[in-house]
């Protein structure tokens, strides 16, 4: 197995980034959690293939009321009681308090963003990403910043955070 290097989210990529449905956000974020957990047991780096699993994780904004039972919807019953299962107490705590403002931002909009900077006349030099998610940001950057751009990226949940530092390490 050969180590990954940052993530670059090619177009392939960033259009699967932003998941179809409620259920396929939960599955995509149940298999990059069930995969982190898996790397940390073995203690290696992902490969660039399981980066790609790592990089569809999009928090759990939107899910507060099927998963983690702000309300009650009976055919969320089997995911409620697998991500207890998956997540520590702890770490369902800070996934169930991350609910109000764990969205992701697209990658039409983070491109976007890229290309006002690149407008306003930045070439590179250093970024600071205060809320970096699994660092979307940071793959998406356009190829004439990469290598030129020197990104403190931040994530506060643990399990972000610990996704994150599988697809850009040279970044924390």
């Amino acid at each position: 197995r050969r180590p990954a290097r940052n993530l670059v989210i090619g177009p392939e990529l960033a259009a699967d980034l932003e998941p179809r449905g409620l259920k396929t956000k939960y599955r995509r974020n149940v298999a990059a959690i069930r995969l982190l957990k898996q790397l940390e047991a073995e203690g290696r780096p992902a490969t660039p293939e399981e980066q790609a699993v790592l990089a569809l994780f999009s928090g759990w904004g939107s899910l507060a009321e099927p998963v983690f039972g702000y309300g009650y919807r009976s055919e969320w019953q089997a995911e409620r009681e697998e991500i207890r299962q998956l997540l520590t107490a702890e770490e369902l705590e800070a996934a169930r308090g991350s609910t109000l403002n764990a969205h992701y931002s697209s990658p039409l909009e983070i491109q976007t963003m890229w290309q006002a900077v690149l407008h306003m006349g930045f070439k590179g030099g250093r970024v600071l990403e205060p809320s970096a998610g699994v660092g979307h940001f940071i793959g998406l950057m356009p190829k004439e910043l990469r290598g030129r751009t020197k990104v403190t990226a931040i994530e506060l949940h643990s399990v972000t955070g610990r996704i994150l530092r599988h697809l850009y390490h040279d970044h924390l």
